[in-house]
């Protein structure tokens, strides 16, 4: 199920998408985003086993929803090595924009549109943070949630430092505490 266990990698997981998906444009998309949000969460546990697709009632194939998403910020002592690399890296804290180059050259995306989309997803998942720690405190843990938002902060920094560097004009916004 890990890409360094001769599992698939994301690569991988792309063409089988477009050789398989009803929507292949949309589940690609669909597959980006999942990574995007992954690595903005701290979810080093997104393995091949955590993707599948779906019969449609007129038996086409579509990528199945999300599921298993979760921080592993709370448990340090846990490898934080993702189990599908981006470009090859599996640290997170060493990705930088020439990995996020490889990956697009080797899946056939789009570095400025994968930019846009991890900038939109930053702010969405930042600007909504402040409801899921409310949900996370009613959980009991304060200190899941610090946990929480210092890695989802972190990691929103890594991309807006690394992977949109070249975009001058373009800043993640941080909700005001």
């Amino acid at each position: 199920k890990y890409e360094a266990d001769g599992g698939p990698s994301l690569v991988d997981v792309l063409e089988r998408i477009d050789r398989h998906s009803a929507m292949p444009a949309l589940d690609r998309l669909k597959l980006v985003d999942r990574l995007l949000y992954n690595f903005l969460i701290g979810n080093a546990d997104a393995h091949g086993k955590n993707l599948s697709m779906l019969y449609g009632e007129d038996r086409s194939l579509r990528l199945a929803p999300a599921y298993d998403l979760l921080s592993l910020a709370h448990w340090p002592e846990l490898s934080q090595n993702m189990a599908m690399s981006i470009g090859g890296e599996h640290r997170p804290d060493q990705v930088m924009a020439r990995h996020w180059q490889t990956l697009c050259e080797a899946a056939g995306l789009n570095l400025t549109q994968l930019r846009k989309r991890a900038i939109d997803l930053a702010n969405r998942t930042i600007q909504r943070l402040p409801q899921v720690l409310d949900g996370v405190h009613d959980l009991r843990s304060d200190r899941f949630a610090d946990r929480f938002a210092a890695t989802l902060e972190r990691r929103a920094g890594w991309i807006e430092t690394r992977l949109v560097a070249a975009e001058a004009n373009t800043r993640i916004e941080r909700p005001t505490k």
